[in-house]
């Protein structure tokens, strides 16, 4: 058993073990430590109208009276009756979908302890793999009138999308001493994807004013995935693994189609952003607030200390506008992508056992830090006035904002039998399309007077990338 905690607690966030190291763990077999956290969400916000036009004649009841309704000049012919068109009928159909999502995940794996914890292999790992579905939309279908009546009507669909996803996964063993006689493992994995669809439709078919419809769609993702082994001290003798991994894909669609009248507005404005934080760690960060020395193990097998950022966002954005008259149409995506990526060995004493004048490793060691972050964003509009003007014009902005860094630092590293590799790269790797940004702004118009058409792609790309070793002894085959 281990010294008690309130469950409510992070180990980071208050990291004192107590004063008595209490009686440890002791397991026959295999340790193992885990979290998961899986599921499902699904966010369905949909709202319609379909107004009629209608002739403003009341049908007229059905009476006894034998000259129902009709005056006496007209029933002898002295008159001729009138009976005119049916009155025009003017409307509007607004429809209009919010969908607002809003979700906190924490995912916490961890062994916090000064006592000792011995087992054949140790295991500590943290998994989230929710993902999201949400669709957002508001359609509208302005029809004529059944009886032939002259209609002029409206339409107007809007749809409003937003969705905040903040999470944090970490697997961390803090304090103990170790005495593990296989591998030690400790892994942190955000894996998973979140699907936005919001889309905003107006038909207006009476051949009458107005026709709107738009989109705006917030996306914002925020992580934080973190595997850590801090101050801990013993012996290891199979392999070392500390491992951190986001693997999320944010797939976000917008639209905005108006069809008919005598003016359309077709727009789609959409914002997205994943940053994401992933960070692998042998450290002794906590040293000083607990009750263990700096961290001090020995390791017969590879020691490997390995972050990886493996974010994605794909991002479709198009606007439409075909009227009789006057169509507009434009698109305006914003796409960023934020994070930081590190692997460190940092004030740590790390060597190797010495059995009868034998090494016994490590065999290895690895600190490596890799971005493969891939930005996919596609824009268009048209707009088609076949008796006025046509406009179409799409607007993107793509960002690629990341620090990738691999070091050890104020460590001591000894008797490694094999190699050292401190790496730190920046790669662009995909299943569909490889490129660190892949993007496409289309604008195009047609009218039977003026039309014009336009695409602006802004593409920025700014990376730093470092491999260091500083302020250490590394002794190596």
């Amino acid at each position: 058993t281990l010294p008690s905690y309130s469950s409510d607690l992070d180990p980071l966030e208050n990291p004192v073990p107590p004063t008595t190291p209490g009686p440890g763990i002791n397991a026959a077999n295999t340790l193992v430590v885990r979290a998961l956290n899986d599921g499902q969400i699904y966010a369905f916000s949909i709202a319609g109208s379909a107004p009629g036009g209608s002739s403003g004649n009341a049908s007229q009841e059905e009476t006894d009276d034998p000259l129902d309704g009709v005056s006496l000049p007209i029933l002898f012919e002295d008159v001729a009756p009138s009976r005119g068109p049916p009155a025009s009928g003017n409307g509007i159909g607004i429809a209009g979908a919010v969908g607002i999502n809003l979700i906190s995940d924490t995912t916490l794996a961890y062994l916090s302890t000064p006592a000792t914890v011995a087992a054949t292999d140790l295991t500590v790992e943290a998994d989230n793999k929710t993902w999201l579905l949400s669709l957002t939309g508001g359609a509208v279908l302005a029809r004529p009138s059944g009886d032939g009546a002259a209609s002029s009507s409206s339409a107007i669909a809007g749809a409003f999308s937003l969705v905040i996803i903040n999470q944090t996964t970490r697997a961390l063993v803090f304090g103990p001493n170790l005495d593990v006689t296989g591998d030690m493992t400790v892994r942190a994995g955000r894996d998973g994807f979140a699907i936005t669809l919001s889309i905003g439709a107006a038909g207006n078919f009476t051949g009458g004013k107005t026709t709107i419809a738009g989109n705006i769609s917030v996306n914002v993702l925020t992580s934080t995935t973190e595997a850590l082994v801090d101050t801990v001290s013993g012996a290891i003798r199979g392999d070392l693994s500390i491992s951190a991994t986001d693997e999320i894909e944010l797939i976000a669609i917008g639209g905005g189609v108006a069809v008919g009248g005598k003016t359309g507005i077709g727009a789609s404005v959409g914002a997205n952003v994943i940053d994401a934080d992933v960070v692998a760690a042998l450290q002794s960060e906590h040293a000083a607030t607990s009750a263990a020395d700096d961290t001090d193990v020995t390791v017969d097998g590879a020691v490997s200390v390995v972050a990886t950022n493996d974010k994605t966002l794909r991002s479709v954005s198009v606007a439409a506008a075909g009227t009789n008259g006057t169509a507009v149409a434009f698109t305006i995506s914003i796409n960023i992508i934020l994070g930081d990526t590190t692997a460190s060995i940092d004030d740590v004493t790390l060597a190797g056992r010495i059995v009868e004048d034998v090494s016994l490793g490590p065999d290895s060691v690895e600190v490596r830090a890799n971005d493969d972050s891939n930005l996919q964003a596609i824009g268009g509009s048209l707009g088609i006035g076949l008796g006025g003007n046509g406009f179409g014009g799409a607007l993107g902005w793509n960002q690629v904002t990341t620090n990738t860094k691999a070091w050890i630092e104020n460590s001591t590293i000894t008797g490694v039998t094999g190699t050292v590799d401190v790496i730190a790269e920046s790669t662009e790797t995909d299943a569909i399309l490889d490129g660190k940004i892949l993007s496409l702004s289309v604008g195009a118009a047609g009218s039977s007077t003026t039309a014009a058409g336009g695409g602006l792609s802004i593409n920025v790309v700014t990376s730093v990338v470092e491999a260091t070793i500083k302020s250490s002894t590394v002794t190596a085959a």
